[in-house]
């Protein structure tokens, strides 16, 4: 087995257990009854103030490598307000299904991004691109019906999840039309600002999101505490994540290396199956024999539609 699959392997479920954080975060601190539907939000909020703390620590380390002209950081800046807005819509879908669910409807996000490429950048839309999309659809439409939750409550996950991956694929889009040329440090001083822009704007706009937000602001310190650690503990594997990608991608071909990316969805379903059992107390979902085999036959269809896709994008 070469290494660049391992490592790309390792690389995705990494990444996969920054998503168990985020639904641990909605359950555990971002629900009450009154304003459970509005932990999105304010969970928005709360990352985009974190991220204002952590500001004097990258400027410390990374200063001198930061071009601070706008006309220069307004392609990072309209990706962190996407940013924003694709994390928004994922943590609303997140709240209403397990993630078992929702991650694997990210596989979606190719789709968009060649919807939007024909649109903008004149790229053909082959037969088989067209039919791996209508797969990934069918498969993400099996894998959200369970008898959980109600019908319209997971249909809108649905849409909300699609709406997630067409700013995912709108934001890769923007870069590849721009083509602007810059550095690590300034794409994420840059990208900060326009998350910190979005979470300011609704924390400002939306009354709903603004009180949850102070309804945990008024807990006990030690909430806060365990909000900001474990946002921050995720923010370390998302990292970990993206730079053990990135070396899968030095070690192997490319094109098969993204290939990989089709796997999530199993080990998604796996991981937590896993989860639920090992920790209910803290991971809730429902992995009965008759949802577990469905949600694996909606994984198995996401994950056919996704191989025959990216066997196009190599």
């Amino acid at each position: 087995m070469p290494l660049w699959f391992i490592v790309g392997l390792i690389s995705l479920f990494i990444g996969v257990i920054g998503s168990f954080f985020d639904k641990y975060l909605l359950e555990k601190y971002f629900s009450n009854s009154t304003e459970s539907e509005n932990g999105a939000g304010a969970l928005i909020i709360f990352s985009a103030f974190f991220l204002i703390v952590l500001y004097p620590i990258m400027l410390f380390f990374g200063y001198d490598k930061i071009d601070f002209n706008i006309t220069v950081g307004w392609v990072g800046l309209i990706s962190g307000i996407m940013s924003g807005l694709w994390i928004l819509l994922y943590l609303h879908a997140l709240d209403r299904v397990d993630v078992s669910q929702a991650i694997p409807i990210f596989q979606t996000i190719p789709i968009f991004g060649l919807i939007l490429a024909y649109f903008t950048l004149g790229e053909v839309l082959t037969k088989v691109q067209i039919l791996a999309s209508l797969i990934l659809i069918l498969g993400a439409s099996v894998l959200i019906r369970t008898k959980e939750e109600s019908f319209s409550s997971q249909y809108k996950a649905l849409f909300l999840m699609l709406g997630s991956s067409f700013f995912v694929a709108l934001s890769q889009v923007v870069f590849k039309v721009v083509a602007v040329d810059i550095n690590y440090w300034t794409g994420i001083f840059w990208n900060w600002v326009g998350f910190i822009l979005f979470g300011s704007i609704l924390f400002v706009s939306v009354k709903e999101y603004r009180a949850q937000f102070m309804y945990l602001a008024k807990q006990r310190v030690s909430s806060i505490k365990s909000v900001y650690g474990i946002s921050a503990l995720n923010e370390v594997f998302d990292n970990i994540s993206d730079l053990t990608f990135l070396l899968a991608v030095i070690l192997g071909p490319i094109g098969l290396v993204q290939s990989l990316n089709a796997y999530e969805p199993i080990i998604v379903l796996i991981f937590s199956s896993l989860m639920v059992k090992v920790s209910p107390k803290y991971f809730l979902g429902d992995f009965s024999k008759s949802t577990f085999e469905q949600k694996f036959v909606g994984i198995l269809i996401i994950t056919t539609g996704s191989f025959i896709l990216y066997t196009t994008l190599g």
